[in-house]
């Protein structure tokens, strides 16, 4: 049964310090610094936009290919429409192994991508901690 032991991994590598856990905090830090819903890209390209913090419910299609925004800066969210050239950020593709209702990230800080794992609470929870005396 390797469903249920990779994600119990995944969970693992996302609450134990080890590799790569510096970084995906590091990364996070950066994501509240610059923090700003619908507004302009922020001063570093190489970070995401987050328009908005609430993931997309669709309906996807089993085998169909998807290509999701990374960068944020697509007007067709949480698809790509090509908006990321110039930032070094690339399109995720992605085909659903069967047709169903998923929840899409559109913060782009998931760390299941494409889909939704609750990341904006993180931003939303981090952003208030630091505006805090």
């Amino acid at each position: 049964m390797p469903g249920p032991w990779l994600s119990l991994h995944r969970w693992l590598q996302a609450i134990l310090p080890g590799r790569g856990a510096s970084r995906r905090q590091a990364r996070l830090d950066a994501a509240v610094r610059h923090f700003r819903p619908g507004q302009d890209a922020p001063a570093r390209s190489d970070l995401p936009v987050v328009d908005c913090i609430d993931p997309a419910l669709l309906q996807l299609e089993r085998d169909k290919a998807y290509f999701w925004c990374t960068c944020g800066r697509s007007r067709q969210q949480p698809f790509c429409d090509g908006s990321h050239a110039g930032t070094g950020l690339q399109p995720l593709r992605f085909s659903p192994a069967k047709s169903q209702t998923f929840w899409l990230c559109n913060c782009k800080y998931t760390r299941t991508p494409p889909y939704c794992d609750a990341a904006h609470n993180r931003l939303v929870e981090l952003r208030a901690r630091r505006a805090a005396p």
